[in-house]
């Protein structure tokens, strides 16, 4: 490919786009250091060539990458470490003070809002913040929050959010109480013109304009279609269903429901297309396209996903502008560059990179599989016509697997796993997505016109009814997703990676070859799992400490993940994550001990994003009426997930595939007491609560002696007295602490005995 053959600047903002990824995993310290070694490297390079006049344009262009490398460094020492140093400062209990700038999300269970924080404690701060609400808050943008709470950085998590995802955010709180929290109401009173006098007026006026526009969607389309239309023109998926945002997401297509540059592209698109068939001049085409494009981020609220993306059609048109023969790789990787100095955050959101990744491949080798395919003409228009459309459909399947191949890192990194029917989904989505963006703006335009407006109305009902189907059956299939976890993957995408770079450095004779390593990622790939599948056992992990506990079950790629943790949603988060390394694209069934206002609101976030089968509860004590509200609000979470639940009493065994398990809960002083015991062929394996060892419980106690192995653990309350427990000879004895360990009495002589001393254990058995 030979990509920076003849193209300096291309590969000088490599060099940066590259050290500032690398700078944002550095710690600050020793960031300093190195800025600090380049920057001397710098100047004896400088002496050197002064000194050898021969060697000067290779010291030149040692110097000019060096300088690269420094810029990338301080700019992000400077914009981000020092800004998120001033924030650790003030991490723990502290009164805030803040404005909320935008709604993030929102439902019955939980909010969550993005918010400016102005004062803490008593001193002025200028950061922005996630607010995380454990319950339905009705806040709007420009109202300010009054409240007491803990704030964190960016390492920790909050009811499953974190700030990995948010670009300029620096501190992260939550709210579980309303009253420690207050809140004074933008003053809408006021005549509107007033609104720019007023603090974060400006912003309210952009929100109530996309609000009025989103609304207004909703009035002409319908509430189902309109949330559909308000997704694809402005991104915003809030009125959209949880299980249609997961069908998009599984079926490869979840870039359709972002304003991405595909969108811009689309309506700019059509807008210059229309200007140029009405012979307008080039110019002044630029000028129109340029400012409607501002009036498009005017309505999406500049999120920052939209100003990247206009930023970047913006400087592709000044360098249209000065040369219409602009090297597209080289235009891509200046964007990269400038947008990365304007707004460094950018280097922490992933979706900026998925699109560079996505449009690299687009501009470097999707036009060699152009050339190959040659236009075809022939004398009868129809057949010219039918040569024509294969000829596009197969291009949009090359511009679907070209961009799957970029993207395929980072796929594994963030989501471990790849939609294997992404390229069926492109193929037929993405014409009816033109049209359907097109057609949505025309409607909006003449929704008035009597007739046309009503059919045009009708039209995009029907598309957006075509679109939420074809992803719902798309997605519905098993094999939708592919796990790409598995531990082999690491090595085999480590390979790809490494040898597509070389192809996309060096010259090549055979274009041809840029699809090998794909080829050959596919082919090995396939083999493995194949293998894996083959070969895979039966398992059951456990991770936990005294406190909090799951334990999952896995077999030829179904999981079920049985809870004790309270509720807390890191450990579903990380049972799911580790179920990727058997295969597992989603959940086949989770089984709760017992059902807190935790619970739900960490199902909540967890079903958003990922699919759940089935969902098992203890059936609540029918004389406790909050045991059956939360119950009933669990069933109606998971309906709306469309997951089924299932009812099951203590004691009762349930299945995963050929994994049998029964669970026991205890009720014991107001708290409760967890036993499992899990058989998938010969052996029985058993976890115990050492609380539960105080029931008189035959079948409990005779489970326990015929265990091969037995783990103790700990309902959440540390063990003050001696327990005594009969169990085999054979048995091999795990306990989840030393402090069990001391107060455990066992009848057997086992040697097979174990403790850990560690916060957190971590288990694997091999169920034979």
């Amino acid at each position: 490919m030979h990509l920076f053959h003849r193209r300096p600047l291309c590969l000088f903002c490599t060099i940066f786009a590259v050290s500032s990824i690398l700078a944002s995993d550095i710690y600050r310290e020793h960031k300093i250091s190195l800025i600090a070694i380049f920057v001397v490297i710098f100047a004896l390079l400088s002496v050197v060539g002064l000194l050898l006049k021969n060697q000067r344009i290779r010291i030149l262009s040692a110097c000019l990458c060096l300088i690269a490398v420094i810029t990338a460094m301080s700019n992000s020492f400077l914009r981000i470490d020092m800004v998120k140093a001033r924030a650790e400062k003030y991490q723990g209990d502290q009164i805030v003070v803040c404005d909320v700038i935008d709604e993030s999300y929102s439902s019955e269970y939980s909010s969550s809002y993005r918010v400016r924080i102005n004062q803490i404690g008593n001193e002025t701060v200028s950061f922005k913040a996630v607010a995380v609400f454990d319950f339905k808050a009705d806040l709007c943008v420009g109202d300010r929050l009054y409240a007491k709470t803990t704030l964190y950085g960016e390492n920790d998590s909050v009811m499953g959010v974190s700030l990995s995802d948010n670009s300029e955010d620096v501190l992260l709180f939550s709210v579980e109480d309303p009253a420690f929290a207050v809140v004074e109401k933008f003053n809408k009173d006021i005549p509107k013109y007033k609104y720019i006098t007023e603090q974060n007026g400006l912003r309210v006026i952009m929100h109530d304009i996309k609000q009025g526009l989103n609304n207004h969607v909703n009035d002409l389309f319908g509430e189902q279609s309109g949330a559909v239309v308000n997704g694809f023109l402005l991104g915003d998926t809030t009125d959209i269903p949880t299980d249609v945002i997961r069908d998009f997401r599984r079926s490869g297509v979840s870039h359709l429901l972002a304003v991405s540059g595909l969108h811009i592209s689309i309506l700019l698109g059509a807008l210059d297309l229309l200007l140029k068939k009405l012979y307008v001049h080039k110019n002044i085409r630029i000028v129109v396209v340029t400012v409607m494009s501002f009036a498009f981020l005017a309505l999406v609220g500049f999120s920052m996903s939209a100003v990247r993306c206009v930023f970047m059609l913006w400087i592709a048109y000044i360098i249209f502008m000065i040369s219409e023969e602009a090297d597209p790789p080289t235009t891509l990787f200046v964007a990269v560059t400038l947008i990365l100095i304007i707004l460094p955050y950018s280097v922490y959101s992933l979706g900026f990179w998925m699109s560079f990744l996505a449009t690299l491949g687009l501009v470097t080798v999707y036009p060699v599989f152009e050339n190959v395919i040659p236009k075809t003409k022939h004398r009868s228009k129809l057949i010219s016509r039918f040569f024509k459309i294969g000829r596009s459909a197969i291009l949009i399947c090359a511009m679907t697997i070209i961009s799957n191949m970029f993207l395929l890192p980072i796929q594994w990194k963030f989501f471990r796993e790849i939609s294997v029917v992404s390229i069926p989904s492109n193929l037929i989505l993405s014409p009816i997505t033109s049209l359907y963006l097109i057609i949505s703006v025309i409607t909006l335009i003449t929704s008035s016109i009597p007739v046309i407006g009503d059919i045009l109305v009708i039209i995009v009902q029907f598309l957006s009814g075509v679109i939420v189907w074809i992803t719902n059956k798309l997605s519905s299939f098993d094999f939708a997703t592919v796990s790409l976890g598995y531990w082999f993957a690491d090595y085999l995408i480590a390979g790809f990676v490494i040898f597509m770079l070389v192809l996309m450095v060096v010259k090549l004779s055979k274009k041809w070859l840029l699809f090998l390593p794909l080829i050959s990622f596919v082919v090995v790939f396939t083999a493995c799992v194949s293998i894996f599948n083959y070969s895979a056992p039966k398992g059951l992990y456990y991770s936990g400490n005294d406190t909090s506990k799951t334990i999952s079950l896995y077999e030829s790629g179904s999981t079920c993940i049985i809870d004790g943790s309270g509720g807390k949603y890191n450990n579903f988060s990380s049972s799911y994550y580790k179920a990727k390394e058997y295969g597992c694209t989603y959940v086949d069934m989770i089984v709760f001990t017992d059902v807190t206002k935790n619970h739900i609101s960490s199902m909540e976030y967890f079903l958003r994003s990922n699919v759940v089968k089935k969902i098992y509860i203890p059936i609540p004590n029918e004389d406790d009426e909050k045991q059956i509200n939360l119950a009933i609000e669990m069933t109606r979470l998971a309906n709306q997930c469309k997951t089924q639940v299932y009812l099951y009493k203590s004691g009762e065994t349930l299945s995963l595939d050929n994994i049998r398990f029964r669970i026991d809960v205890f009720e014991i002083e107001q708290d409760k007491a967890l036993s499992l015991f899990v058989s998938g062929g010969q052996d029985l394996y058993g976890y115990v609560d050492v609380a539960a060892l105080s029931v008189n419980d035959f079948e409990l106690h005779q489970h326990i002696l015929n265990s091969d192995t037995l783990v103790f653990g700990n309902n959440n309350k540390s063990v003050e007295e001696m327990f005594y427990c009969d169990v085999s000879e054979n048995t091999t004895i795990i306990y989840t602490s030393f402090d069990i360990a001391e107060k455990s009495s066992i009848s057997s002589n086992t040697d097979k005995t174990y403790y850990s001393n560690l916060k957190w254990l971590y288990l694997y058995f091999k169920i034979n």
